[in-house]
């Protein structure tokens, strides 16, 4: 390979990833290898620390920033105590990318920890449903900002589509796997988080788990690292088929700073009524009021009775006039048929799905 002059060096993300691409042609090499030597020859460790400085910078070249507000919020009830309790937990953090930077607005039901959230503003993550506890509120929240950290630091996104999931279907038959996510990185490649209990390090499994990962050409990595699902209980592994990429990976995971406290006793959020909703810095700016919350009031209508209400949830409404017997059997027979035609398998799975959805079922 040829040498670059200093004074001909990009200075930006684009321009390293040109010359990533001219060094890819003249060497013959993966194109994530010739971004980590186009990097390294720009004077950075290599693409991921190039990525994470260049990418602070504003349009008009102004100073780097060191961090962003990003807010996240959860409404609790607590049925168990005597009066029943209720709040709206609230955590900030800070990260050195801006929300919509890290997370886009689809992929929260792809992400883990992120399941039950949606994006409310710019820099703001609300949880829909209602959890159980103040403890499980907070433990939600401290798990969605790890989940955020992490998507920052490594580049990685959720996959979110049946044809991203299925080129990481192989993971399927690893040995004793357990709370899996799907992970891609922007060039292609992909990673899998498996994260099992602990007597995934017994001998024995070990063993069975290296054999197969072996036969399947796949590489493992297991960083020091708390892990996203239930951190610090369950055992973090990385999967992927490109060694060198899990190694890059484990090494930013290894290097993030400690975002959050070890116990959620040393809670660093702030507790407010429970009829209340969070108003982020960002939609203040903006002069626009937030909505009431969906599922908290009822309404009424002449024609329509609402016949199901949850908070965080638009409501349920039904004709107010009784369907007929016969229009209740010809309907009974349109769903037996439904039932035993080959329509595709999401369509199905929407037509018997019940009305708790399994988040909601762990909250």
């Amino acid at each position: 390979m040829r040498h670059h002059s200093n004074s001909a060096l990009p200075s930006t993300l684009p321009g390293i990833k040109r010359l990533a691409k001219a060094i890819g042609k003249q060497d013959g090499i993966p194109h994530i290898q010739a971004l980590d030597r186009a990097a390294e020859i720009c004077g950075y460790q290599n693409y991921h620390h190039a990525r994470r400085v260049l990418e602070c910078r504003s349009a008009n070249d102004q100073p780097l920033r060191s961090s962003f507000s990003i807010y996240l919020s959860a409404y609790w009830r607590d049925a168990s105590t005597k009066p029943i309790t209720a709040g709206l937990e609230t955590l900030q953090v800070e990260l050195p990318k801006p929300l919509l930077s890290i997370l886009q607005r689809h992929q929260c039901s792809s992400a883990r920890n992120l399941e039950a959230f949606f994006i409310e503003c710019d820099d703001h993550l609300e949880m829909r449903p209602n959890v159980n506890s103040q403890a499980r509120a907070r433990e939600l929240l401290y798990r969605a900002a790890l989940t955020l950290q992490f998507m920052e630091a490594t580049g990685l996104q959720p996959a979110t589509t049946r044809i991203q999931r299925k080129k990481m279907q192989v993971i399927e038959g690893l040995p004793q796997h357990d709370h899996i996510s799907r992970w891609l990185y922007p060039s292609g490649p992909w990673i899998v988080l498996d994260e099992p209990y602990g007597h995934v390090a017994e001998p024995e499994v070990v063993e069975r788990r290296c054999a197969w990962l072996e036969r399947n050409g796949l590489h493992l990595l297991r960083p020091a690292w708390g892990g996203l699902y239930v951190p610090g209980e369950a055992v973090p592994h990385l999967i992927s088929t490109n060694k060198q990429l899990l190694e890059e990976i484990g090494a930013v995971i290894e290097s993030m700073p400690k975002l959050i406290p070890q116990s959620l006793n040393d809670w660093q959020g702030s507790t407010s009524d429970y009829t209340q909703q969070f108003s982020s810095p960002a939609r203040q700016a903006a002069g626009i009021k937030r909505k009431p919350r969906p599922g908290t009031s009822y309404g009424s209508s002449k024609n329509a009775i609402q016949y199901m209400q949850r908070p965080g949830f638009k409501p349920k409404w039904r004709p107010d006039q009784a369907m007929s017997l016969s229009n209740h059997v010809e309907l009974g027979e349109i769903l037996q048929r439904l039932n035993t035609s080959d329509i595709p398998y999401a369509t199905h799975n929407k037509r018997k799905r019940p009305v708790n959805t399994p988040f909601e079922l762990q909250l």
